[in-house]
């Protein structure tokens, strides 16, 4: 009886561990939220039923052990815990700035490039793109200041490639062209210049855009510290960072461009020189500053060397209208001026007294985007202010001003 007793227990054991090891079906399987596997980083989207889901690629773990980084494989599908998963999309910046990845092949199935997905990987020298990728968001490959040959399949119907360029399948956009170099000329047919599509190009030095280029976006040329001079064409758009601290020295804005977003060329310190075509209806220069048609709001003017008066129809100091200008030491504000925009004097590192000649001041809240009117000025910055019996009052001129000058500003009154 004994020994029947503990064959039997026996018997138990060897079911229980037997049920632990093998899976049974309709058991319900583990679904994480994201794993990695091959030195890649998955996030889960969903699983469905069959033991099926789908997963996006959102970064690489560079302290994985025995798996070569500088050359990335990604699948069209991957399995863990029992789960097969469609890999669909590579998600925003999930690679940004990672120096190790030198080349990337992305597997047939992968839907989508995200916004900035590949941003900085400044050795990355070659992609390839299946057919099935029907998006490429805006700074996908910006700052690829290496990548010289991208791939794509010649079944994709919304993208292709030429001479290590990207361009859209109709090739009315030009995506990305990280590798251009030396004097570089827009080939015809091109209407769009991408955002980003030149980012951290430190090879290009001129560029002329043939006259079917209608639009700049936004930061195609950022960074372009070698680019001295473009012919903008019969452009009619340029969009916010488009020639942001690259090395302009002179621009002339032609008849056709009726639409600046912010100040396309904030922290541009070489550019010495704007100029704005007569029949250009939309805007003009006045003391070296970028206007508007009706001259009321400065919108550009990154090196001016000194402001002995604004432009008597100025009432308003435009979003970055100065950031990046050195040179500036002292600034007198007449009365007329009264909004000020974000970022107005960012980077005026020279900028030590600023008088305002009146109390009636706008300036802009500050929150985690935007940093204040004064921001990155020096630490001895000198505020002047007429008194008025409300001075240092909640919503004052005083602390408006304060709360702008996030690196410290001496208030005074007069």
């Amino acid at each position: 009886m004994r020994n029947a007793l503990k064959k039997c227990i026996c018997i138990t054991i060897a079911a229980m561990m037997l049920l632990a090891v093998v899976p049974v079906q309709g058991a319900v399987i583990p679904v994480p939220t994201e794993f990695t596997k091959h030195g890649i980083i998955y996030s889960v989207l969903s699983k469905g039923k069959g033991n099926h889901g789908t997963v996006s690629v959102i970064g690489i773990d560079t302290q994985a052990e025995g798996e070569d980084l500088s050359t990335i494989i990604i699948p069209q599908t991957v399995r863990k815990y029992q789960v097969s998963y469609d890999v669909i999309f590579i998600d925003s910046f999930a690679f940004a700035d990672t120096g190790i990845i030198k080349s990337v092949t992305l597997g047939k199935g992968i839907e989508s490039i995200k916004t900035g997905a590949f941003y900085g990987c400044v050795n990355l020298s070659d992609i390839t793109i299946p057919e099935t990728v029907s998006n490429i968001d805006k700074y996908a490959f910006g700052g690829c200041g290496q990548l010289s040959v991208i791939n794509i399949a010649e079944e994709n119907e919304y993208y292709s490639a030429e001479n290590g360029e990207l361009y859209s399948k109709d090739g009315e956009t030009l995506i990305s062209a990280p590798g251009a170099s030396g004097k570089y000329t827009v080939r015809e047919g091109v209407r769009t210049i991408g955002a980003a599509a030149f980012d951290s190009n430190k090879l290009i030095t001129n560029v002329i855009l043939s006259d079917d280029v209608r639009r700049i976006e936004e930061g195609a040329f950022y960074n372009c510290t070698s680019l001295s001079t473009v012919d903008l064409g019969k452009t009619e758009y340029i969009g916010k960072d488009a020639f942001c601290k690259s090395g302009l020295t002179s621009i002339k804005i032609p008849e056709t461009t009726t639409e600046l977003t912010d100040n396309p060329f904030a922290y541009c310190d070489m550019l010495s020189d704007i100029s704005v075509k007569k029949a250009n209806t939309k805007f003009k220069v006045r003391k070296g500053m970028l206007l508007n048609s009706s001259g009321k709001k400065v919108i550009s003017s990154p090196t001016v060397t000194e402001i002995e008066e604004f432009p008597s129809t100025v009432t308003t100091i435009g979003a970055y209208a100065f950031a990046g200008n050195k040179n500036l030491s002292t600034i007198v504000f007449p009365s007329k001026i009264k909004k000020f925009k974000e970022g107005a004097f960012d980077s005026c590192t020279s900028l030590k007294i600023i008088r305002f000649t009146s109390r009636n001041l706008t300036l802009p809240e500050i929150t985690e985007e935007n940093k204040g009117v004064f921001f990155n000025t020096t630490y001895n910055l000198i505020a002047e202010i007429p008194y008025s019996e409300e001075s240092f009052t909640e919503g004052s001129a005083e602390k408006a001003v304060e709360e702008n000058s996030p690196g410290g500003v001496l208030i005074t009154n007069y």
